[in-house]
């Protein structure tokens, strides 16, 4: 899939494309975005890591439990407050937080994709969701 095709996913605010070692090969940015290059790139390194962890967790996983159906693990989504990341091999999209619909990014990143969350309902597509603290005093008994 082209960049350009990414970036019409709903609430797409950047697509970008890296190598295996997480370098930004391509990207496209949406004007008014406070993404940069710079920012796609360490996004890109941080993709690779987050693929090469759930990889190993889901390693483990199947050895320990002996079950299987976890790898390969193609891809995976990171949501966060303002924005949120759909990747699939060494492509992504960064979508406005309240718009992305991983429903909708899926099917543009391949029948693979599509098909082990068909078929596994998440367990070959990784999801982790970015807690932030509510309120950081104590509160009253």
């Amino acid at each position: 899939m082209n960049l350009e095709k990414m970036m019409d996913l709903p609430g797409a605010m950047a697509a970008f494309t890296y190598s295996d070692k997480g370098d930004l090969q391509s990207h496209l940015v949406r004007e008014g975005t406070e993404l940069t290059a710079q920012v796609l790139d360490l996004l890109a390194h941080s993709c690779v890591a987050n693929l090469a962890i759930a990889n190993m967790e889901a390693r483990g996983w199947e050895a320990v439990t002996g079950q299987g159906g976890f790898q390969p693990l193609k891809g995976f989504s990171v949501v966060g407050l303002e924005w949120s990341v759909v990747v699939n091999g060494n492509r992504g999209v960064v979508a406005a937080g309240q718009n992305v619909r991983h429903r909708h990014a899926l099917p543009h990143f391949g029948p693979g994709v599509v098909r082990a969350v068909e078929q596994a309902v998440g367990e070959r597509v990784f999801h982790r969701r970015i807690g932030i603290v509510q309120s950081a005093r104590q509160l009253p008994d």
